[in-house]
């Protein structure tokens, strides 16, 4: 289980959210990534919560190999270390 924290803490910074369907989560300034369903001292506006696989991290990786062909990927101020 994996828990995405979003609020005024974590190590990643939002620019941007943008509701796909239903009601729109609370603005977020940054993101916390937390291991396990406890987030501690990541309090926040919202949490995520997941799971991951070895299938999920493949598709992760592809879908990184495409972004890095595009040219926002310039904007990406911090590289997630695969």
């Amino acid at each position: 289980m994996v828990s995405f924290v979003g609020g005024e803490g974590g190590i990643w910074r939002v620019d941007r959210q943008q509701t796909v369907t239903g009601p729109p989560l609370p603005v977020a300034a940054r993101l916390a990534v937390v291991d396990g369903e406890a987030v501690g001292d990541h309090a926040g506006v919202w949490v995520l919560r997941g799971t991951t696989s070895p299938a999920a991290a493949e598709e992760f990786e592809d879908l990184v190999g495409l972004l890095r062909e595009t040219e926002e990927w310039s904007y990406v101020d911090r590289e997630i270390d695969l």
